[in-house]
């Protein structure tokens, strides 16, 4: 039975990429499954596409050519809408013989025979609904099930770019579908079954999820290259795994472990998507697809680059020119460069294994020892390059002598789920595959980098406590106690020092957006507040009223508790002046320590004064009766499946309450499991403290929640609880966690912290799951649906409040300039370098590990004059202290954030002359609680008081790096060599351990008398750890070659405690000794070095050992 359809609008509209028809069988199939659905869906009204636009939607839009453009040529429209090789003629005319029977593809061109005659309205409804202008379904062969996920802009900027190509008057016959295809009917079932692709929704603007709407959306790629079901739907949980086309063609596997396997992505983005070239490197037969990489030859290098990085899951770098993360070239000492440029080369193998690696430190060790975690100080597993280097933890190439490893392996950590055999079995091949990382230059052609110049000038922090006096000596009397300032001083004096003052003020903008919400996320302050820069500072320096925040002394009180850089007004008359004018411990506060800490829980709760019980918060606070809202149906609410959302694997619930005061209140119904009473769609209604409920429905159990809440301001705060309601600082993983785990960091969701990084833009738009569900489903009665149905609203309801409270957020963010126009020039929050959101990114830049620059900013110095302050400084233990952290820096390794804060007020008076306020603690023990509404929080319980007996050092060095053993009184080395009998051109290595810290030198003693002192590059961290065999060479420096013959050939090895400083051996004293022992060099140097280790006290330690080379 053919019906010949005679649609001006043409029936098929199939754009994009084509198929080989079906077999009949499979035809046969189709109709049968068409024809029982229709029987049983008799009294089921047709499907209609979801939220048609109106006759006038968009009819004043101004459209973007370039835009438009681009997103044709993504397309591929001209691949299925041109029959010649002029690809700037869509005429159509092309025949596909399909399942459904002849499909002619139409003339797109704008000419009254094309589409010349659409509306903008008409074109959204057919390529985001697959509706055509009279009314009726199109067939799914045109790709509106991919094309609805498109922003309508993109659309109708498509649409004015097709208007500016050639017109074309070519009539297109008309196509022959076979029944029961050429009815709406049974298209409007078909999609009812299939078409569940959710419509835009503002987002993340990295490169995975730009590369995700390119691929999935406007390229359509999966149309093709998806397995199809044998209705016709894309088998997603096969996405891009290959398929035959309407043509005959076959659509290849462009998967994830395809692309992931050629090796370089250029073999997908310049091999196929320019030159037109299969995977296998052999041209493209099909004239479709040849005519495809015609079109994605014109797209910008970044798009292609991002739809391989989506495919593959992995981001890949590319250069734009924007702001550079790192600027400064040691080898050229020009700015602007690649840091890349210098980095060590790593092996295929590590890059395979590091993430992996990765995802197992982010599974099971971050959550506790990560940045700012409670157990870092045990043990830093920040990110993998800190951990591969840390000498305390990994022995590259040897797993079995990882401290790190083995405490997984023998079942002593993690605590809580156990890995895997496979996950262990994965970290043991990273650090096997670190003992490969080595490059192949000879130690002889080994030469020092000298840093670039300093390009800015050292602010001290005098000069900004006296701009701060002059600052405030022009606010009133009455307002100077409610003063305090914000220094962006630490950033300038020792992030990429480098750069110039112009280069640097870019950065600038970044911290100062950063910063601005951040300060505005933690107020209850009624409007926005830009902070007010100091005079003659560079804007470094800046001023806020604490009122506007709707803050107190109590509330400052309690970042002071925490605060670990503190200096004591004993050692400083202009600090002292400025405490007593603004009665603030600490008048002047970091801003990058603020970002790392004020959107940690205890300090974020305090400072928005969030309860211990969220609806206390409710009623008190938000002034909101949540139960009666709900029991009256005067919410919104969304539901989505197990595993739709990002933050769980189970269903959930979210719901929307109005404000009084203007504003809205989300809050979410999360589950730790998605059957029983946890299984939404058979209870979507509850929970259980609004029971008993209407219409005898039964309330669903849920075992948590998050909740997103307006702020007087215009920004968003957050809460999250127990299904009690307990306030919680982070959410139990089994309820919610990251699905998709940020790069180097846990899974767990940390209240504040995490939710600045997921809501960068404020609330999400989401798609709901559960109104279909609702209408359709045997599980209700009818005045049960009727109910449900006044809560689980129409998307088109859902989407105009998502719409409003978004654009609430953005518009106070753009208050304080924290905004910026998107590539599809759309107003979005500014984001930090890597499009990261900005908080996150400035928080992370202070939680990283320090260089030497950043290291010597932390004292209000210069690199060159710390180096110089320690070697002045009389404090021995002071010296021992900083002493190991330069000679970490100088072997490749960088501090630990969390070390700093521990040491600074230990290291202040010596290098500073500055008393500290106080002794490193992280404070949270004496945070005080700001939500309660009694007064029994004594001022004591946050002022600071000053100690006056310094604590030991000893007690002040982190955990991992206390000695693990000590054998006998004095230091020993002991050293492991293969072979002492080599040959020319083999390799050397060894492997040194010590018995307690110290520093390391190295010397071989040819028998020519040609003494090779070994570079630092080649040793790496020169500070041995204790009972922590070092490898030498070090990983990735080098490699040590005996060039010529020799016997009695001498390697000495002298480690100091404390540092060798002065006491290094020379190259004629280790020449020296090397002659005065003979033909018995191993005996002689022994009795020799003895003799001087007899006079060190103990704290001096040799090793010799002798080859012999043929």
């Amino acid at each position: 039975m053919t019906d010949k359809l005679d649609r001006s609008k043409n029936a098929g509209f199939p754009a994009g990429y084509t198929r080989k028809p079906m077999a009949e069988s499979v035809m046969k199939k189709i109709v049968a499954c068409l024809v029982m659905f229709i029987g049983a869906s008799a009294a089921t009204p047709v499907y209609a596409a979801n939220d048609l636009f109106k006759p006038d939607a968009y009819s004043g839009y101004k459209a973007d050519l370039a835009n438009g453009k681009t997103l044709v040529k993504a397309a591929g429209c001209a691949s299925c809408h041109t029959t010649g090789s002029d690809l700037s003629v869509l005429s159509g005319g092309l025949k596909m013989e399909t399942f459904a029977g002849a499909v002619y593809v139409p003339n797109i061109t704008s000419h009254a025979k094309g589409i010349g005659g659409w509306t903008n309205a008409n074109f959204l409804n057919a390529l985001i609904n697959g509706v055509a202008p009279d009314g009726h379904h199109y067939l799914p062969i045109f790709p509106y099930t991919a094309y609805a996920g498109m922003k309508p802009e993109d659309v109708l900027d498509m649409k004015a770019h097709l208007a500016t190509l050639k017109k074309s008057d070519n009539k297109v016959p008309a196509s022959e579908v076979s029944f029961p295809f050429n009815t709406d009917f049974a298209l409007g079932l078909w999609k009812r079954a299939n078409f569940d692709t959710p419509r835009w929704q503002p987002g993340k603007k990295d490169q995975i999820s730009r590369g995700k709407y390119l691929v999935d959306h406007v390229g359509a790629c999966g149309n093709c290259h998806t397995p199809r079901s044998v209705t016709y739907g894309l088998k997603k949980e096969e996405h891009l795994a290959g398929n035959k086309g309407l043509t005959g063609a076959f659509a290849p596997a462009i998967h994830k472990a395809k692309l992931a396997s050629l090796g370089k992505a250029t073999v997908f983005t310049k091999g196929t998507m320019m030159d037109g070239k299969k995977l296998s490197g052999k041209p493209l037969s099909d004239p479709i697809m040849r005519k495809i990489a015609q079109e994605t030859a014109e797209l910008e290098p970044a798009d292609r680059l991002a739809m391989f990085a989506y495919i593959t899951g992995k981001e890949v770098k590319f250069e734009k020119p924007k702001l550079i993360v790192a600027t400064c070239d040691a080898t050229t000492n020009s700015i602007g460069a690649d840091a890349s440029a210098t980095a060590v080369n790593v092996s295929a193998s590590v890059n395979e294994f590091e993430d992996q690696a990765d995802e197992f430190m982010g599974k099971y060790c971050r959550n506790c020892h990560g940045p700012g975690s409670s157990s870092e100080r045990i043990y830093p597993s920040g990110d993998m390059s800190s951990i591969a280097t840390n000498a305390a933890f990994i022995t590259p190439g040897d797993p079995s002598k990882s401290p790190m490893f083995t405490s997984i392996a023998n079942g002593r950590m993690p605590k809580g789920p156990r890995p895997s055999d496979e996950e262990i079995a994965g970290l043991a091949s990273w650090i096997t595959a670190l003992g490969a990382k080595q490059s192949t230059t000879p130690v002889s052609v080994a030469t020092a980098l000298a840093p670039p110049p300093r390009m800015r000038k050292v602010v001290s922090r005098t000069d900004f406590i006296q701009a701060a006096l002059r600052d405030i000596d022009t606010v009133s009397e009455l307002d100077r106690k409610f003063v305090r300032y914000f220094s962006y001083r630490y950033q300038y004096n020792g992030r990429f020092p480098c750069e110039n003052d112009a280069m640097f003020a870019k950065r600038l903008d970044l911290y100062k957006s950063g910063f601005r919400k951040l300060l505005n996320s933690v107020s209850r302050g009624n409007s926005m507040l830009v902070p007010t820069a100091v005079a003659a500072t560079k804007e470094l320096l800046v001023r806020v009223d604490i009122r506007d925040l709707a803050w107190d002394d109590k509330k400052w009180g309690v970042l002071e508790t925490a605060y670990p850089f503190g200096i004591s007004t004993e050692s400083d008359t202009a600090l002292a002046a400025l405490v007593n004018v603004t009665g603030a411990s600490i008048p002047i506060m970091r801003t990058d320590w603020f970002m790392a800490n004020a959107g940690k829980p205890k300090i974020y709760h305090a400072l928005l004064e969030l309860p211990k019980n969220i609806q206390e918060f409710e009623k008190n606070v938000l002034h909101i009766d949540v139960e009666d809202n709900i029991t009256r149906r005067r919410v919104m609410r969304a539901g989505f499946n197990q595993g739709a959302s990002a933050v769980s694997a189970n269903n959930r619930m979210i719901e929307r309450h109005e404000l009084p005061q203007g504003g809205y209140y989300w809050k979410s119904y999360d589950m730790a499991k998605s059957t029983g009473l946890g299984n939404l769609r058979a209870h979507p209604h509850g929970p259980k403290n609004v029971e008993p409920l209407d219409t005898g429905l039964t309330s669903f159990a849920h075992d948590g929640g998050e909740m997103i809440f307006s702020l007087p301001n215009g920004m968003q705060g957050y809460y999250l609880s127990t299904a009690a309601g307990d306030r919680l600082d982070d959410a139990p993983e089994k309820v919610v966690s990251y699905q998709i785990r940020p790069k180097n960091k846990g899974i767990t969701i940390i209240n504040g912290r995490s939710c600045f990084e997921c809501h960068s833009e404020g609330v999400l738009y989401k798609r709901d799951q559960f109104r279909s569900h609702i209408e359709t489903t045997n599980l209700f009665s009818q005045p049960q649906r009727e109910l449900l149905l006044e809560m689980y609203v129409e998307q088109v309801e859902l989407d105009a409040k998502f719409k409003k409270d978004r654009d609430q957020f953005l518009v106070a963010l753009d208050k304080i300039g924290a905004t910026e126009i998107a590539p599809d020039k759309s107003l979005r929050a500014k984001m930090g370098v890597g499009e990261q959101e900005i908080i996150t990114w400035y928080a992370d830049l202070y939680e990283d590990d320090l260089d030497v620059d950043e290291l010597a900013a932390e004292f209000g110095m210069s690199a060159d004059k710390f180096r110089e302050t320690v070697e002045k400084t009389s404090d021995v233990e002071a010296v021992r202290l900083a002493t190991s952290w330069l000679i970490q820096l100088r072997g490749g390794k960088k501090i630990a954030r969390f070390e700093v804060e521990e040491q600074f007020a230990y290291l202040a008076e010596p290098l500073l002359g500055l008393k500290p306020l106080r002794y490193y603690s992280d404070g949270s023990e004496n945070v005080a609680d700001a939500t309660k509404t009694d007064t029994t929080n004594s001022e004591s319980s946050y002022k600071i008081a000053t100690i006056g007996k310094v604590p030991s050092y000893k007690t002040a060095i982190p955990a991992y790096q206390q000695p693990a053993y000590a054998n006998g009184k004095r230091l020993t080395l002991s050293v492991k060599v293969t072979s002492t009998n080599v040959k020319v051109k083999d390799k050397l290595s060894f492997e040194v351990t010590a018995n307690r810290q110290c520093e390391l030198q190295i010397l071989y003693v040819e028998s020519s008398g040609n003494v090779e002192l070994f570079p630092d590059q080649l040793i790496g961290n020169a500070i041995l750890e204790p009972g922590i065999a070092k490898r030498i060479p070090d990983v990735g420096s080098g490699n040590i070659e005996f060039d010529e013959p020799g016997h009695d050939e001498t390697l000495i090895l002298f480690c100091r405690e404390g540092g060798l400083g002065a006491q290094r051996i020379t190259k004629e004293q280790a020449l020296k000794i090397a002659k005065a022992s003979g033909k018995t060099a191993t005996r002689g140097i022994a009795f020799n070095l003895a003799k001087k280790v007899a006079k060190s006290k103990g704290d001096t330690a040799f090793h010799m050992v002798s080859f012999n080379v043929k």
